[in-house]
């Protein structure tokens, strides 16, 4: 693994607990579940570090037992979790894999969803190449949205890279609302 001082790439978003049925069953009647860390911008730098880059995580959790392993977990694959806080007003979000029937949410009112700007002052953009943002963060709620507009100003600023994956959520909002926000973040990033 490459650890270097700053991380060569920086993701921030949201990272749930994915609770998944051991065997393809339905959630009414799985008996046995895995726990799992779920998240976009978590998986593309778990796939980073697993390839030698110094990928960091950026992102808040509850500081509760899901928090805490969301970010074991992700530290384990190698993922630089040091910028990762710990909420304790606010839970980890959680989702569920019903097999056959979707997926349920639960991450209303989560800690990521609580991101600011100001959760950025903690972050070392100007030394990274590469700032991985999705689409799904600015519809986590107005702070958010808030958040992802501070992140591509200071990305813009410093030089750094932008990559964007626009992965819309019909379930957080509406393609009419997102669809134009969408896009401007797309004409925004270099990937």
């Amino acid at each position: 693994m490459n650890r270097t001082k700053h991380p060569e790439v920086v993701t921030i978003g949201e990272t749930m607990v994915l609770v998944t049925p051991t065997v393809p069953e339905a959630l009414d009647t799985a008996e046995l579940f895995r726990l799992e860390a779920g998240g976009a911008e978590s998986n593309v730098a778990v796939h980073l570090a697993a390839l030698g880059h110094h990928a960091a995580w950026v992102s808040d959790l509850g500081d509760d037992a899901l928090g805490h392993r969301v970010e074991a977990q992700l530290r384990g694959h190698g993922v630089d979790t040091t910028l990762v806080r710990f909420n304790p007003n606010a839970p980890t979000g959680v989702y569920f894999k019903n097999p056959g029937h979707g997926v349920n949410y639960y991450r209303t009112g989560s800690a990521a969803a609580a991101m600011t700007p100001e959760t950025l002052e903690r972050v070392p953009i100007e030394a990274a190449r590469i700032v991985h943002i999705s689409g799904i963060t600015p519809a986590l709620s107005s702070t958010c949205s808030d958040l992802i507009g501070a992140v591509i100003e200071r990305v813009r600023r410093c030089g750094a890279a932008l990559s964007f994956d626009v992965n819309y959520r019909s379930g957080l909002w509406p393609v009419s609302e997102a669809a134009p926000i969408l896009l401007a973040l797309a004409r925004r990033a270099d990937f």
